[in-house]
C-alpha cells in the first residue's frame, strides 16, 4: 500500500479586503440551520426534537 502524504491547508488571509472573509463566515454561522448545528439551540424554550409537550 502507498502511504498518503500529508496535505496542508492553504493559508487564509482573513484580513484581506477589509476582513470580508470574516464577515462572510459570521453570516454563514448566523443562518438558522448552521447556528443550531454549530452553537446549539437558539433559545432555551425551543424544542429542536419536534416532540410536543404534554
Amino acid at each position: 500500500m502507498e502511504k498518503k502524504g500529508k496535505t496542508t491547508l492553504p493559508n487564509i488571509t482573513w484580513e484581506a479586503n477589509n476582513h470580508t472573509l470574516i464577515w462572510e463566515f459570521i453570516d454563514e454561522i448566523m443562518k438558522p440551520a448552521n447556528y443550531k448545528v454549530l452553537c446549539g439551540k437558539l433559545q432555551k424554550a425551543e424544542n429542536t426534537s419536534k416532540e410536543t409537550k404534554p
